[in-house]
């Protein structure tokens, strides 16, 4: 990752002649002179490449890459051990014995029955070394007496596609989760790393924010607490991790994720969103007849919007945009750090204590609508009934716009998901290809849900 706000003079510094100028009461102990540099920051050791320095700003001006981050840290009262050993198919029988509590059926038959499944990205076995535009490993576990060979995901109207961008030296920091559990609910979520360790925090936060979701007590009755629990629970684990693991495991203290997590609750037929970051999603409405229509489900969080701005300038921050950039980025007041291109997300741990990056989560809920006379319309809203929804990485985002994606995508039948994503991301990819002159692509993620 390059240094977000470095100087177009760094990439002719060494690396051990570029410095960082703390402001209290960050305090920092600059090791010069080796390959990865480190810094002591409120009594946590962090680390960074010194190749940040090197590199050039002109191509990461897209691109939202932290530079220092660090905290003191905050006890948190999650059981870690318990948490790391709710394996997927422990994950799956957790939400159907919550459900089955919630209907009071109890251990019956019945809960045996219920197909059930989770897909997700896994860090690449090759790293950086993946190939560009290479599809990300991926994991499935099949609950319910399901066959995991047979399963087809387009089969419940589900599409997915993780790519390697265009960065020689960055493994694929994306990752997402499918989670569905027949007739109950179905969890969908994408997590767009950023920083040296963006795709440990991204692939850390996937495997562990739905088991602290589906563990709060209020799971099946209160679902925008548990979401905001989870989010909570989630950051001050991070925190820990950072403390307490050895160099070279997770470090969130130069990393973050942004966090989509859209939540079905099938029963009510009514969908939970939260979300930090830009990672978008995107609801598509309309009728059979095709004209489908894109709106915004997801604000994306960035700086420069009123309300983020103000947070952050009274939390010790500063909103800049530099003359080489194109997004407005958040930096610590009168400092060149943490430079990153969003107001809120997961890890980023010195701009979440000391210039207003937020970990809170904006929740919303929406009725789903299937085009009957008691759907409930949000004014402003299109008529029709829901078709599908997307949720993407800002690799879509960035040069696509909602409605060319929803065009895109919608002419794709139902049964052709996996074939909508994959074109939705090879438009998005040569589209970055066209822009930044094929110097440059950021990892795209793309989910498609059909109802």
């Amino acid at each position: 990752p390059v240094v977000a706000g470095a100087p177009r003079s760094a990439a002719r510094l060494a690396p051990h002649d570029w410095r960082v100028r703390p402001v209290k009461p960050v305090r920092f102990c600059l090791i010069r002179r080796c390959t990865s540099t480190q810094l002591v920051l409120d009594g946590v050791q962090l680390r960074y490449s010194s190749s940040a320095a090197t590199s050039n700003p002109k191509l990461t001006r897209r691109l939202s890459l932290g530079e220092v981050d660090g905290t003191g840290i905050v006890d948190c009262d999650v059981d870690r051990g318990t948490l790391m050993q709710l394996e997927e198919a422990n994950l799956l029988e957790a939400i159907t014995a919550a459900a089955s509590k919630q209907d009071g059926e109890g251990a019956s038959p019945g809960l045996q029955r219920r197909m059930s499944f989770t897909i997700g990205s896994e860090t690449d076995s090759d790293m950086h070394r993946r190939q560009s535009y290479g599809g990300k490993d991926v994991r499935t576990t099949v609950g319910g007496g399901g066959d995991q060979d047979t399963l087809d995901p387009a089969a419940f109207g589900i599409g997915f596609a993780c790519k390697k961008g265009l960065k020689p030296v960055s493994p694929n920091q994306d990752s997402f989760v499918i989670l569905k559990v027949d007739n109950v609910v179905s969890l969908y979520g994408v997590f767009d790393g950023h920083g040296r360790s963006g795709h440990d925090v991204s692939d850390f936060v996937k495997k562990n924010l739905a088991k602290l979701f589906v563990q709060e007590e209020s799971f099946m009755t209160d679902p925008p607490a548990a979401l905001r629990n989870a989010f909570y629970k989630t950051q001050l684990i991070l925190e820990q991790e950072t403390r307490d693991t050895k160099e070279g495991t997770l470090d969130a203290s130069v990393s973050g994720t942004t966090c989509t997590i859209l939540v079905h609750y099938h029963k009510t037929d009514t969908v939970y969103l939260a979300h930090v970051g830009d990672s978008r999603c995107v609801v598509a409405i309309g009728g059979d007849d095709g004209g489908l229509k894109a709106v915004d489900l997801s604000i994306d969080h960035k700086p420069e919007l009123p309300d983020e701005k103000k947070r952050i300038h009274a939390n010790g921050g500063q909103v800049r945009k530099n003359p080489y950039d194109v997004p407005h980025r958040v930096y610590v007041k009168g400092e060149r750090y943490p430079g990153l291109a969003m107001s809120r997300a997961l890890g980023d741990l010195v701009g979440y204590l000391h210039a207003g990056i937020s970990a809170e989560p904006t929740v919303t809920c929406r009725p789903v609508r299937r085009g009957k006379d008691n759907d409930v319309v949000t004014p402003g809203e299109p008529a029709g009934r829901d078709q599908f929804i997307l949720v993407c990485s800002d690799g879509v985002w960035e040069f696509l716009s909602s409605q060319q994606a929803v065009d895109i995508c919608s002419a794709f039948p139902r049964e052709k998901s996996s074939e909508a994503v994959e074109c939705l991301c090879k438009k998005a990819w040569d589209r970055w290809m066209q822009e930044e002159l094929g110097r440059v692509v950021d990892d795209i993620t793309a989910l498609i849900i059909w109802f």
